[in-house]
């Protein structure tokens, strides 16, 4: 007889078979509700750290680079990279694009005005820029980039009714619109040159002499200097190719003599106008004076297309808003220059490499912001508060949360809620009374009522750290107090110790409430010397206010601090506040 018994393992596979589907579907089901919390999660990231996004990009930007295009601020977040530039003059890319079809004209016409469009706007515009020579391998790029510039300016100042014009009369209306100043304006975008002008002499009195034209000379075969005028005034364009020779080797020489309307004893400065390439090269600047060589070790970068008055101070000392001078000093080793009252100017032209081109890119308005305003001591001082304000803080919160948690006395539970009750009162309903005590102590103009207060406490701190101490098991003090310990060395030795996240919590809290703090240096402080970070930004910016750039970087250096705090203290951060209000 056949044994008719099943297999008990055959049996269930059918149901494992019908039990894969499921289990497949609840780990993807697993798998997609935690990437879609991460996501989330990653989403909320990015749109809280966006601003500082934003800061951080802005500061690595010129002002003109903020104001580019402000419809499409989101692309141009990133910062603009330096042009890699290998000789001098040469064309930087143009915004202008192709030719764009204006609004009211026909197809046909449009398509027969566009053959000829470029050739009619460089027709027109050849005359005015013949002026200044052009090098040849350069001439098809500035016209392809110039009248494209042309164009939108064109489309710009014209009326819509005038594409609907015959094509003619729009020829004529495009050729007459060309006039000198859009030509100036366009190239002055799109054509990077080395210019030099004529120096002016500033005497001991600061009274301003110009000198007149000067004439420019090199020392490399390499180097063509042409004369040239720009913006109405005379001025020598430097042309030369940066790749005849190492970038760590290449050096040429640029000078001017000329004789001084000023004695060369009564001599302070010698202004020169320069007009950079944006190619954030150096020039470095040696002048002969009275027999005398001077130098300076801090260059002239060539970071701005547009034209600078670059000072060269030779004597006399540098005043508050001459900070951007440059002061050269006697070079004894240097030999002796020839005549009284003639000047030699040279300076010597070096190029940068890349990288260091984009470290000054992005470094500048972090220089720039140390430079115009007392930033370090604005520093020091922000940090010597916010140090006195921490410690102060801690010292007297974990005392009176000490003893409101673990020490029995008349009328705690009472106190504890009158300290409470101190929370509704708002700041400012305060704020007189105490600006008048530390008037009357004679602290008024002083860094001390910034900190002085911490020593009272705050009542959410307390708080904090009273609700921590509860959890605290009895049994450690009891332990303690049997080994013949007191109050204070309970405190000090097993209960600090015990609620140091509590501890790091408040000192987060409080090091982002003095560092950021505004509204205390406003009322308290009067003297630059003693302002902190937060009211210099803002003596910055009433006497800067269009620099972004640089108000940005000082903001982000002003952020900084905060930011790294947080992310090294979180740990300590999220327990102090977790485990507040659990007892053990």
């Amino acid at each position: 007889m056949a044994d008719t018994t099943r297999d008990p393992i055959e049996s269930t596979a059918p149901h494992r078979d019908a039990l894969r589907p499921r289990l497949g579907g609840e780990r993807r089901g697993r798998i997609a509700e935690r990437a879609t919390l991460y996501a989330a999660l990653v989403a909320g990231a990015f749109v809280f750290a966006l601003p500082f996004i934003w800061l951080v990009a802005t500061s690595l930007k010129w002002d003109r680079e903020v104001f580019a295009d402000p419809t499409n601020w989101f692309a141009r977040l990133i910062p603009r990279l330096p042009y890699y530039v290998d000789r001098t003059p040469y064309i930087a890319d143009s915004d202008a694009g192709d030719f764009d079809r204006p609004e009211g004209m026909e197809e046909t016409s449009w398509q027969w005005l566009r053959e000829r469009l470029e050739p009619i706007l460089w027709d027109a515009a050849q005359p005015i820029l013949v002026r200044n020579e052009t090098p040849d391998a350069q001439r098809n790029d500035l016209r392809r980039h110039i009248t494209r510039d042309l164009w939108l300016r064109i489309l710009q100042e014209k009326p819509d009714t005038l594409w609907s014009e015959p094509v003619n009369r729009i020829q004529a209306e495009l050729t007459s619109s060309v006039t000198e100043d859009k030509v100036a304006a366009g190239s002055q975008l799109i054509y990077r040159a080395v210019r030099l002008g004529s120096p002016t002499v500033q005497a001991m009195s600061r009274i301003e002499r110009a000198v007149g034209q000067t004439r420019w000379s090199g020392t490399r075969s390499d180097v063509r200097l042409v004369p040239v005028t720009d913006e109405g005034r005379a001025a020598t364009e430097v042309w030369t190719d940066y790749s005849s020779a190492s970038r760590g080797q290449y050096a040429a020489y640029l000078s001017t003599t000329f004789t001084s309307p000023t004695p060369a004893g009564a001599i302070r400065a010698i202004t020169i106008p320069i007009r950079g390439d944006e190619s954030y090269h150096t020039l470095t600047a040696e002048v002969g004076l009275g027999g005398a060589t001077y130098r300076s070790d801090q260059p002239v970068v060539l970071e701005n297309y547009l034209w600078q008055e670059v000072t060269l101070q030779v004597h006399g000392a540098r005043e508050e808003h001459e900070r951007d001078s440059i002061v050269l000093t006697p070079d004894d080793a240097a030999a002796a220059q020839p005549g009284a009252d003639r000047v030699t100017v040279t300076f010597t032209l070096r190029p940068s490499s890349y990288p260091r081109a984009v470290f000054r890119k992005f470094a500048r308005n972090y220089v720039e912001a140390a430079t115009f305003i007392k930033f370090w001591l604005f520093v020091r001082n922000t940090a010597l508060v916010t140090a006195l304000n921490i410690a102060a803080q801690l010292l007297s919160c974990s005392l009176v949360a000490y003893a409101f948690a673990r020490l029995t006395w008349p009328g705690r539970d009472y106190v504890f809620m009158l300290l409470l009750s101190t929370m509704m009162l708002p700041g400012q309903v305060t704020m007189v009374p105490v600006f008048m005590i530390m008037r009357k102590l004679g602290l008024y103009d002083t860094i001390h009522p910034l900190w002085i207060g911490s020593l009272f406490g705050s009542a959410f701190y307390i708080f904090l750290l009273r609700q921590f101490l509860l959890g605290i098991p009895r049994d450690l003090e009891e332990a303690a107090k049997i080994d013949g310990c007191g109050f204070f060395a309970i405190y000090w030795r097993i209960m600090l110790p015990l609620v140091k996240p509590a501890l790091a919590a408040i000192a987060i809290f409080q090091f982002m409430g003095a560092w950021n703090d505004f509204l205390g240096p406003l009322i308290y402080v009067s003297s630059e010397s003693k302002m902190t970070l937060s009211l210099g930004l803002q003596l910055f910016q009433s006497m800067h206010a269009t620099e972004y750039g640089m108000l940005m970087a000082a903001s982000a250096v002003m952020t900084l601090p905060v930011v790294v705090i947080f992310f090294f203290a979180q740990r300590y951060f999220i327990q102090g506040v977790t485990l507040t209000g659990m007892k053990g």
